[in-house]
């Protein structure tokens, strides 16, 4: 669904001559104040009813392109309407169900697969793991913390298991935090690194394992 909030770095202007208690009612009960407007007579016939419902039109309109980000924008430029515009960012193709659920399907077999890659730091994978976990979680999903520990820790490789085990025994993963245990593997890393560079020939045996 597009978003009417201002876009990052671009504010809502409101306008001047919009009158106090017409923004509010527009901003509790948009779809009353915005219905179309077609007023099928010249525009001296109008009268003072259809006059306002024109001039709320205009207002509603301007607000709405005020709050709208360039391609949001571009997407209802041409509309005539402040209904056919609300209309056209509420109901995209990118809010239906089935859209969200392949979504959902996607993002979770991503969780469930997720390991570290050869070539990653651990840094690298907490990113990609905390990406993953945050487009699960604006689809509707959440996982308590002790999950997402035990996520990450069994995502390491074999010659990680003695810092893993160390970290399950010292800790209650049950009232530890995400990023808590970060710091403990950056560390472990880099004490592999040495280790490897102490040792080429251990080194190319962990290569070839995580491979």
């Amino acid at each position: 669904m597009a978003t009417l909030n201002a876009q990052e770095g671009q504010s809502v202007v409101r306008p001047p001559f919009f009158d106090g208690n017409d923004f509010l009612n527009w901003a509790i009960h948009p779809t009353k104040i915005v219905d179309g407007v077609h007023i099928a007579k010249p525009k001296a016939e109008w009268s003072e009813q259809e006059k306002r419902r024109v001039a709320l039109n205009d207002k509603a309109i301007h607000v709405l392109f005020c709050a709208l980000s360039r391609s949001e924008y571009n997407k209802v430029c041409m509309k005539s309407t402040a209904k056919e515009i609300w209309d056209a960012l509420v109901v995209t193709p990118e809010d239906t169900s089935q859209v969200k659920e392949n979504k959902m399907d996607s993002l979770i077999y991503q969780y469930e697969l997720f390991k570290i890659k050869s070539d990653e730091t651990i840094s690298e994978m907490y990113d990609r793991f905390m990406e993953i976990i945050g487009g699960i979680k604006s689809l509707g999903k959440t996982f308590t913390n002790e999950e997402l520990v035990k996520k990450i820790l069994r995502s390491l490789p074999k010659e990680w298991l003695p810092k893993v085990t160390s970290l399950k025994d010292s800790k209650d993963l049950s009232k530890v935090q995400l990023d808590e245990p970060l710091g403990n593997l950056i560390d472990y890393e880099m004490t592999l690194k040495r280790e490897q560079v102490e040792d080429p020939n251990k080194a190319k045996k962990t290569i070839a394992f995580r491979r």
